[in-house]
This record gives structure tokens, C-alpha cells and sequence, in this order.
């Protein structure tokens, strides 16, 4: 897991800063869609999740659909 925290940490501190008015927004491939992410920063973002959610209390999944 350390292999992966650090993968995922690493691509945030690489993600570029856009400013919004003064709101400092990056730009990431798990949040935004954009730059197109790897498959191995996805496994690493799965793993980590996995890992740390009690799967025996989830009842359902829900997510945005967005840029569908």
C-alpha cells in the first residue's frame, strides 16, 4: 500500500495549479478526467479505497455523472 499512497501522492504534488479568480485549483486525472490517467495511478486510487472501506456496511454506490 505505501507503493501506491506514494504513486498517488506523487501525482498530485506533479499536477499542474490553475487559478480561479483566487481559488488555486489543480488539475488531476482522478478528479478532473484531465491530463488522461494511467492505469496503474486508477489501481493504485482502487487499492487504497478498497483498503480502508468496511465493504460489509455499504449498501450502494453512488457517483456524478459528468462530461457524459
Amino acid at each position: 500500500m505505501a507503493d501506491a499512497a506514494e504513486l498517488l501522492r506523487q501525482s498530485v504534488l506533479d499536477s499542474p495549479v490553475v487559478m480561479k479568480g483566487e481559488y488555486a485549483y489543480f488539475v488531476h486525472p482522478l478528479t478532473d478526467g484531465v491530463p488522461r490517467q494511467s492505469a496503474e495511478l486508477l489501481a493504485a486510487a482502487r487499492d487504497l479505497i478498497s483498503a480502508q472501506v468496511d465493504w460489509d456496511q455499504v449498501d450502494l454506490i453512488l457517483g456524478i455523472e459528468a462530461m457524459g
